[in-house]
């Protein structure tokens, strides 16, 4: 058995070794090569991850021969094709974490981060990835059934309800030995929790600064008893987030899935004069294909002929809301669109509702009608929460906030 220290530097050791018989007194030479790589935290943290059926992790690493020649390993040939779909070079491309999370008959999880002048984003390495899965599994030799790790997807398996998932590095390594070749790597699991992410980051109140509270580079400031974000120009959210882009009608931004939450509301403010695209969209970007786990829930808000369109399918089958409104919304004017929905009901609220008619009647009552500027719907019985396989897309020919 081979050790190496913690402190070792990455690089490439070539070792030679003399090997002796006692039975036969015959002394041979043997040669190893070891590959040390250093993996940051956050390579770890900005990375991908599939899901690959019937597959050890023995199988993934192991070379193959033909004769004498020596095939690449189906972990060498997902390197190559995934350096060629970002369009960097191998060394760029690290797989860092390979685990069984099945034995019989195997599953295996595939962690990799992807870096250029910096580490590429979870949410664009995924949505590239699944975007070309079916091109993928057939150059590599491998059956993608999940890309991006989230046992939320397996609808009811996990949560009845709501399913955040947390990604754990563990402490110790793996090792995978397959004879002429092992790859030690880093533990690390995504762990279901039942629970909305984005409900429990609201109730959290930090009274202190910490690392990363301020993204896109901004400075965490102490003020009193809280805490505020300086952030540099063009970063304007309360944690220096961007909240304003521009689109020319070719473009898009990706964004992290939904999470699935029992309550939602989802808000846009948007300028065109574009008079139909897609606001946004989240849910699959592929066709299933068989033995895929694969949640069908999609959410997509757009503007049909100067009119708002909101769509929702959280597995029993979609169901659209439209409104008929006086004005379009697409007059060059910003235009605020609130979308509400749990497992019962959905709704589609324009512009607060500020259009909408109050009147009194004779006997001193007053009444309101917003059918212009809202409407809601019942969901079709058994709908669950909103579990999105995919990413979030936007994309319009317009500025949204």
């Amino acid at each position: 058995m081979i050790r190496i220290q913690h402190s070792a530097p990455e690089g490439v050791y070539n070792l030679k070794f003399k090997v002796y018989d006692k039975k036969h007194l015959q002394t041979t030479p043997a040669y190893v090569t070891v590959t040390v790589k250093k993996i940051s935290h956050d390579s770890i943290i900005n990375s991908g991850s599939i899901r690959i059926a019937d597959l050890s992790d023995e199988e993934f690493i192991k070379w193959n021969f033909t004769g004498t020649k020596r095939k690449k390993s189906k972990a060498e040939l997902l390197v190559a094709k995934l350096a060629k779909l970002f369009n960097v070079k191998d060394e760029n491309v690290n797989i860092f974490s390979i685990s069984l999370h099945k034995e019989y008959p195997p599953i295996l999880n595939v962690f990799f981060s992807i870096h250029d002048t910096q580490y590429y984003k979870p949410v664009e390495i995924n949505g590239i990835v699944q975007v070309h899965k079916e091109q993928v599994s057939k150059e590599v030799g491998i059956n993608i059934i999940m890309v991006g790790i989230d046992d939320c997807l397996q609808e009811k398996s996990v949560c009845q309800g709501p399913c955040s998932s947390a990604m754990e590095i563990g402490k110790h390594s793996l090792l995978v030995d397959a004879n002429m070749t092992s790859f030690v790597s880093v533990s690390v699991t995504m762990k279901a929790e039942c629970t909305c992410k984005t409900q429990k980051h609201r109730m959290q109140n930090p009274v202190r600064c910490y690392k990363d509270y301020c993204y896109n580079g901004g400075h965490c400031l102490q003020k009193g008893n809280g805490i505020s974000c300086l952030c540099p120009s063009g970063f304007d959210g309360p944690r220096c987030q961007q909240t304003t882009l521009d689109f020319n009608g070719h473009g898009w931004a990706w964004f992290s899935p939904l999470q699935s939450c029992s309550e939602n509301h989802l808000s846009v403010e948007f300028i065109t004069r574009k008079r139909s695209g897609i606001i946004l969209y989240n849910g699959p970007l592929s066709v299933p294909q068989p033995n895929d786990i694969f949640a069908s829930d999609y959410i997509l808000l757009e503007v049909i002929n100067g009119q708002p369109q909101f769509t929702l399918d959280l597995g029993s089958g979609a169901v659209e809301l439209r409104l008929r409104m006086t004005n379009n919304v697409t007059d060059g004017q910003w235009h605020h669109i609130d979308l509400f929905w749990n497992t019962k009901n959905a709704r589609l609220v324009v512009d607060y509702c500020q259009s909408a008619v109050v009147a009194e009647a004779e006997d001193g009552t007053t009444f309101f009608n917003g059918t212009a500027c809202q409407t809601e719907a019942k969901l079709p019985p058994f709908s669950n929460v909103l579990f999105c396989y995919g990413i979030m897309l936007m994309k319009f020919e317009f500025a949204v906030e």
